[in-house]
């Protein structure tokens, strides 16, 4: 199983998950109170960019100059490797803000960095005592059903994603200008048939081999194989630098 973090366009994998509630008890030990104090600790290996973290947390936000930090929202989500990627686990989180950042070095796995998350309503908005923990929501993603359908030998595209250069998957919500990035191209009976691949984003645009691909669509590409690794240059969109 695979943990991804994604939180204002940043994107990290897990490498540990720690998400803990506590409850205050009375003097017989009988839960008293909502859930409270809810935490998420996890840590990833250190990379470029981990500034944001650090202003995240330590940041001064222009809309709320009473309190330092800023709240964001995100998802933690986990993958099942070993189907296809398929959605396993999803949390969905709102108004979410670091509480505490660590970076440790460790010998046999490098520079790893600790984050321990917890959510503004959870924390600081308290009214009459009540804690809210409806800011949460967590489900189990029952494993999707593959439909039996019968065999043809027509040509049939059944699965586009981009990946880094590492071949870790990024969400098309989440290309970024000048950069480099790979479309896979999974498909059936595709193998020397020639196709137009709709790649529409209404956030970036693309180059194929240098060529500006024009409405985002990457025309007349012939596959040599059932599956397909065709790398692209995102671009700022024309669309956008046109405002």
């Amino acid at each position: 199983m695979k943990g991804v973090m994604r939180f204002k366009g940043v994107e990290r994998t897990l490498l540990d998950f720690r998400f803990s509630h506590d409850r205050d008890t009375d003097l017989l030990g009988i839960p008293c109170t909502y859930p409270k104090d809810s935490f998420i600790r996890l840590s990833f290996a250190a990379e470029e960019g981990d500034g944001f973290f650090l202003d995240w947390m330590c940041g001064r936000s222009e809309a709320n100059k009473g309190y330092t930090g800023y709240w964001y929202d995100g998802e933690i989500v986990f993958y099942d490797e070993l189907s296809d990627g398929q959605e396993f686990y999803r949390y969905d989180l709102r108004g979410v803000m670091p509480v505490s950042l660590m970076v440790y070095y460790d010998q046999q796995q490098g520079m790893i960095v600790y984050l321990t998350l917890t959510v503004d309503e959870r924390i600081y908005n308290r009214f009459m005592g009540a804690e809210f923990f409806f800011l949460y929501r967590f489900w189990y993603v029952e494993p999707e059903e593959r439909q039996q359908r019968m065999l043809s030998n027509e040509p049939q595209l059944t699965e586009l994603y981009y990946t880094d250069e590492n071949g870790e998957r990024i969400s098309s919500d989440n290309l970024m200008p000048d950069t480099v990035v790979y479309l896979n191209v999974l498909g059936e009976n595709i193998s020397g048939k020639t196709s137009d691949i709709e790649l529409t984003n209404i956030n970036v645009d693309f180059e194929y081999q240098g060529e500006y691909l024009e409405n985002d669509l990457l025309k007349d590409y012939t596959f040599s194989g059932n599956r397909a690794r065709i790398e692209l240059k995102v671009i700022t969109s024309k669309k956008q630098e046109n405002k």
